[in-house]
């Protein structure tokens, strides 16, 4: 890769991602290392990150993979066992997730986000206001707070929480958080105020690829390793995710990619304002509407939809400018949708030419 882009390029964050911490010695984390700095170029102050799952990773094995340049850390969290053991949760408990944000701590690993899930089967109010009782003693830098994905067969479980039980642990959770000091990032976010992506968020810095919110202003994202995406200007690719066919497809050409899409300006300018508004909770509508070379016809439903968003409390204009209140920042999500095409068909005339 770095002989093909001929020391072009300048390497701003390092990322291994969910089970490096499982599967990598400290040897290896050291050789990708080594081999990244010598192919691209790093320094001591480019942030290396790891995704980590307390239910298989072991403290040892942590501590050595610190030690090989680990700067930040993401723990993967359901809910907290009981320290008995004695109920159905999956999860650690909360002593040895404890040990684990100790750990990092005394590593000097400086920014450490727990990601938690809401919605799940079998979680009710009471039993989320528990975990985030005790991840507000654990006192992370950053948290993540996804929804659950459910299947079909999920969504006829009756242990599912409903939409408005999965409403009000959201809501709960944005509430416990803000009061904690927390800052909202996006819709899916929340930063301690020190923290680059709350600095980032508030200089209008942030910016958002395929991984999530980060303060990397890098337009090119690289994936390597089996089932990894790589996110170039343009285009788009993922490598083999099986692990034999990776490797061969390495050995045979130098690269992995089993599949790809490529895309034109059209697609890209309206990825960029997209991200804006995911980004900054902002949108130029008038600049929407020249993307997608609207007419009237293909401007009205639009038009309605922007219209729906005011009535509804969760956005105002400013001049052309669509503007997401920060109470509905939860809702950004939803709201991009609305303006994606892929997912919000416009019509023909939102696609013409």
């Amino acid at each position: 890769m770095s002989g093909v882009l001929s020391g072009r390029g300048l390497i701003t964050q390092v990322h291994f991602g969910r089970g490096s911490a499982e599967f990598f010695t400290t040897s290896d984390m050291t050789s990708v290392i080594d081999a990244v700095e010598s192919g691209f170029g790093i320094t001591d102050d480019t942030p290396i990150g790891i995704e980590i799952d307390p239910n298989v990773s072991q403290s040892v094995e942590l501590e050595q993979l610190i030690c090989a340049g680990i700067s930040r850390a993401n723990v993967l969290l359901d809910d907290f066992r009981s320290e008995s053991g004695k109920d159905d949760t999956r999860g650690p408990t909360f002593t040895e997730v404890e040990g684990y944000i100790n750990l990092l701590r005394d590593q000097n690993v400086n920014d450490v986000c727990i990601s938690l899930t809401y919605g799940k089967p079998t979680q009710t109010l009471s039993s989320f206001r528990d975990t985030f009782r005790k991840v507000m003693i654990l006192s992370p830098d950053r948290i993540s707070l996804s929804p659950f994905c459910f299947s079909d067969r999920l969504q006829t479980d009756r242990r599912t929480p409903n939409k408005e039980t999965r409403m009000l642990l959201a809501e709960e959770a944005h509430r416990t958080l803000m009061s904690f000091g927390y800052l909202p990032v996006g819709f899916d976010q929340y930063a301690r105020p020190e923290t680059a992506l709350a600095r980032a968020a508030r200089s209008g810095q942030l910016n958002r690829n395929f991984q999530g919110y980060t303060e990397d202003p890098a337009t090119c994202v690289i994936g390597l390793g089996a089932a990894a995406l790589t996110a170039l200007p343009g285009v788009q690719v993922q490598n083999h995710t099986d692990v034999e066919e990776y490797c061969s497809a390495i050995h045979a050409y130098g690269f992995a990619c089993a599949c790809g899409a490529a895309y034109g300006h059209e697609e890209g300018d309206l990825g960029d304002w997209l991200r804006r508004l995911l980004c900054e909770s902002r949108g130029d509508l008038r600049r929407y509407r020249r993307i997608l070379a609207l007419d009237q016809a293909g401007w009205s439903p639009v038009e309605q939809r922007v219209l729906s968003l005011i009535e509804d409390g969760v956005a105002a204009l400013d001049g052309d400018e669509l503007v997401i209140f920060d109470e509905a920042k939860p809702l950004l999500r939803s709201v991009a949708s609305l303006f994606d095409p892929s997912v919000q068909p416009i019509g023909k005339a939102a696609l013409s030419p």
